[in-house]
């Protein structure tokens, strides 16, 4: 309508007010400005959406939420790339998505690292900085309380996660049905403390070095098993060190005695007065031992071989009788065993719990301080052979290796989501429109589909070599189809996943990529990176099934 030129093309102006708006200045299209505000816009049309421009705020902008990703405070894109960012978007205050990324900020200060992406790849939010010494601070990220003075630095330094409260340094807890196990760090006292109310383990800790084939040892904490309940309860040796104090580079390691009961002992030293010494035991003995079973007593005189023997036995008093009359006055040496209280029912055979092999035999010399060189040394200064025959150990050795189970992870499994969960969890990209998903005839949704180069068409995925697997059909129809196409279900999405557990049970997280069964999925290997197609949010035991998935970006 008006055509004009000049340093600046146009300037418009109000008498009344302060507002004015100046057309072609310099390099930009409008500059305008005014008391209130330097620009307002208004779609008349929706009637309730319109944008003000340099008000209290840079940009103010209000919108009708018009379901799904449609309406609000604002929208964004970025073409020809991905990007995209709907603000203040039904009760949702941002709302961002991308083929690389929901989000990403940078902290541009210098010598300032922080740098981080939400939704990026299979994480919900990816943290990167640099530890600065100095400072004593810095990491991938950093959560406060500041009501209560606690905080979590996550890959701080060498540290993987670093936390600090008033309470506990972490709190870790799992609610799973009827069971509820908890665990802290660093709280009061304890280094770690842990409780359950299940059947189980409260604590478990593992070693195991695979590329050494050394044994694999475990460790209970506070836990129950058949009629027992146990603090400690492992395949290795339970042992305690002390420095040699002949030697300061070394230090001497003794092991638990260990036997078929939970026993209980006191040891001492009486004298023989009228034929007879009784012997007080330690009321802390008494306190801990069954006085009705299992005890015990050996005693042995000193100096003489003077007949002796038990004239009774209590938990808490020891009478020896002695009826030659040159015991008179012979100092006896005594030990007394029982069981402890409350464990009697001890079963020495239970069902496996955990794997619990035995070391393999030692490749080289045993050491001088070892029992097996400590016996060998004996044996042959009595004039026997340094060993014996050691075909029955070795027999009940192998017998024991050869009830190894397979090891398997430690790690127990996700929980597959709820139907609750994978009902209500939201879209993480819109619905499938003809321009944004590529459009497919013939499939049912969840099949797995290639693309044939030759013939230029869809077909079921295979596991084949040169395969182009494109994706995974996704559900319903596109508008304007006339029913005869489906959407290829977006990276990010939720949906249902044709699966084969022929070469293996799908568990929940597992990646998967196409089955020699034509559209269907399975269990991805270490080389199928290529083909990964989804992450699985339910599990598929054996057989064929549709289960729902997370479908990846490709």
């Amino acid at each position: 309508g008006v055509q004009a030129s000049g340093l600046i093309g146009a300037t418009l102006f109000n008498q009344v007010a302060t507002g004015t708006a100046d057309l072609g200045q310099y390099d930009r299209g409008i500059e305008a400005r005014g008391n209130v505000a330097g620009g307002f816009m208004i779609n008349t049309a929706t009637g309730g959406s319109y944008a003000t421009l340099a008000d209290n705020f840079a940009i103010e902008a209000t919108g009708i939420y018009a379901g799904g990703l449609y309406g609000g405070g604002g929208h964004f894109t970025n073409s020809p790339y991905s990007g995209r960012t709907w603000a203040a978007i039904g009760d949702t205050g941002l709302y961002s998505d991308g083929s690389y990324g929901g989000g990403e900020f940078v902290n541009t200060m210098p010598l300032r690292y922080g740098h981080s992406y939400l939704a990026s790849g299979d994480f919900g939010m990816v943290g990167e900085g640099r530890f600065n010494s100095l400072e004593q601070r810095g990491g991938g990220g950093y959560f406060a309380d500041v009501s209560y003075g606690s905080n979590v630095t996550l890959g701080t330094g060498s540290y993987g996660l670093w936390a600090t409260g008033t309470y506990a340094a972490g709190d870790f807890r799992r609610i799973n049905g009827l069971i509820d196990d908890e665990g802290w760090a660093a709280i009061g006292g304890d280094g770690v403390k842990g409780w359950t109310d299940a059947p189980h383990v409260s604590g478990n800790f593992y070693w195991h070095n695979a590329n050494d084939g050394s044994t694999p040892l475990n460790a209970g904490v506070a836990f129950t098993a058949v009629n027992d309940k146990y603090t400690i309860s492992g395949n290795g040796l339970k042992a305690f060190a002390q420095n040699d104090p002949t030697d300061p580079g070394r230090q001497v390691v003794f092991v638990a005695l260990e036997g078929d009961e939970a026993g209980t002992y006191t040891r001492g030293t009486g004298r023989i007065h009228a034929g007879e010494a009784r012997l007080p035991l330690d009321p802390a003995f008494t306190a801990v031992t069954n006085p009705d079973l299992g005890l015990t007593a050996l005693v042995t005189p000193r100096g003489s071989a003077i007949p002796v023997a038990i004239k009774s036995l209590t938990a808490d008093v020891l009478v020896v009788r002695a009826d030659d009359s040159s015991a008179e006055g012979t100092i006896v040496d005594y030990a007394v065993y029982g069981l402890r209280l409350g464990f009697e029912a001890h079963s020495t055979v239970q069902p496996k719990r955990e794997d619990a092999p035995i070391p393999a035999d030692p490749v080289t010399p045993p050491d001088a301080a070892s029992p097996l060189a400590r016996f060998a040394a004996m044996r042959g200064a009595t004039g026997l052979a340094a060993l014996p025959d050691l075909t029955r150990s070795a027999a009940l050795k192998a017998a024991v290796r050869g009830a190894t189970t397979p090891a398997v992870s430690r790690r127990e499994p996700r929980p597959a989501p709820t139907e609750d969960l994978l009902r209500t969890a939201p879209a993480l990209s819109p619905a499938p429109t003809p321009t944004r998903a590529r459009l497919i005839s013939g499939f049912s949704p969840g099949t797995v589909v290639a693309f044939d180069a030759a013939a230029r068409a869809f077909v079921p995925a295979v596991d084949a070599p040169g395969e182009v697997v494109a994706g995974i059909i996704g559900l319903g129809e596109v508008a304007g189809s006339g029913g005869a196409d489906s959407p290829l279900a977006l990276g990010g999405s939720l949906a249902y996943c044709h699966a084969d557990a022929a070469t293996g049970a799908i568990r929940v997280g597992d990646l998967l990529a196409p089955s020699a069964l034509a559209g269907h999925a399975r269990r991805a290997v270490p080389d199928d990176d290529g083909a990964i197609i989804a992450k699985a949010l339910e599990p598929l035991a054996e057989g064929t099934g549709t289960i729902r998935v997370l479908v990846l970006s490709r």
